[in-house]
């Protein structure tokens, strides 16, 4: 008996989704892409990002932010070692972003990313914001100049020499912190209250060159030219909502864990059970009523059955969640 219990205890784990730590930010560390890239400038093809500049009428026209990643066999595409700007490991994954945000012979060369968020921000919430840069081998400056611009719409310029975009960011990195670090990852951490319906967010020095803190270093371009990966945004002080299921559970008629239920509250919610043929065992789209291991009145054996649950929490997200559950008598 005491053997079972430890098992049962062991399998006796949830499932969670906590909504509080969902990364609002696409394709955070630049993993997914449409095409392998080949030359510089070739941000476009990273998914969900884009440099905002529409010279020409087409951001892929107007596009001078470089995208890095090991699938190239092109030495300035690829990662670790790349032509153009140096040598750097990718922070997660097999690539990163790279852009130049300041170049101190004049105020030229200014570039940014933009992306989508994977949901509007709610006003008065306050959100959490990290990144990690590392400065190019080739740069001969650095900068603290980091700065996050929210919009509801994206914010598309155009500019042919990369001049500063006229925005004014909400939020900035450390004016004092100057990344100087060519070999390792600098994280900064940065936080935003929003004022709401803010879907974009766009990356780069949005400061002149009069206005942005810099330091001469060791190098032969005159561009601060950052890679950039691993980024993150997640609400600060969302109200944690939690679903849960567990994977295992004993109809034995003692009371305890007799039933599979969901854990946790909802609006809206489906639940499906299936033996191992694929034959629905149990359904039920009310949150209070659970499965107690029958199946048309009649006890099932000891076993796995799968399970796919679709959820709407209080606060209106949608979440599936897709697993095994155990039956153990």
């Amino acid at each position: 008996m005491k053997k079972i219990s430890l098992i049962f205890i062991l399998l006796l784990s949830s499932i969670k989704i906590i909504f509080s730590q969902i990364n609002l930010i696409p394709n955070s560390s630049f993993e997914n892409y449409s095409v392998c890239p080949t030359s510089p400038g070739q941000i476009y093809y990273c998914d969900n990002w884009f440099q905002p500049n529409k010279i020409s009428g087409s951001i892929m026209l107007g596009s001078s932010s470089d995208y890095y990643n090991s699938c190239s066999s092109i030495g300035n595409t690829s990662v670790p070692s790349n032509t153009y700007s140096g040598h750097q490991v990718a922070k997660n994954g097999n690539s990163y972003i790279g852009v130049a945000l300041y170049n101190s012979t004049a105020e030229i060369n200014r570039e940014y990313i933009e992306t989508k968020l994977n949901e509007k921000l709610t006003q008065g919430k306050k959100y959490c914001i990290t990144a990690y840069l590392s400065l190019a081998d080739t740069s001969s400056t650095a900068i603290s100049n980091i700065d996050f611009l929210f919009s509801e719409d994206s914010i598309l310029y155009s500019s042919l020499v990369g001049a500063p975009i006229s925005e004014t960011p909400q939020t900035s990195n450390n004016i004092s912190n100057i990344i100087i670090d060519k070999t390792n990852w600098t994280k900064i951490e940065l936080f935003y209250t929003a004022l709401g319906n803010e879907q974009f967010l766009t990356i780069g020095n949005f400061q002149s060159n009069a206005a942005t803190n810099s330091q001469t270093l060791s190098g032969y371009i005159p561009d601060a030219y950052y890679y950039i990966d691993d980024l993150s945004l997640i609400c600060c002080d969302c109200v944690q909502e939690e679903i849960s299921l567990p994977n295992a559970f004993s109809p034995n008629g003692d009371g305890h864990n007799d039933v599979f239920r969901i854990l946790g509250d909802a609006n809206k919610v489906d639940l499906r059970i299936f033996n191992r043929w694929g034959e629905e065992v149990f359904y039920t789209n009310d949150i209070s009523v659970g499965w107690n291991g029958t199946y048309k009145g009649n006890e099932l054996n000891n076993g796995v059955f799968f399970y796919i649950l679709n959820a709407v929490t209080k606060s209106g997200k949608e979440v599936e969640l897709k697993g095994n559950v155990t039956l153990l008598k």
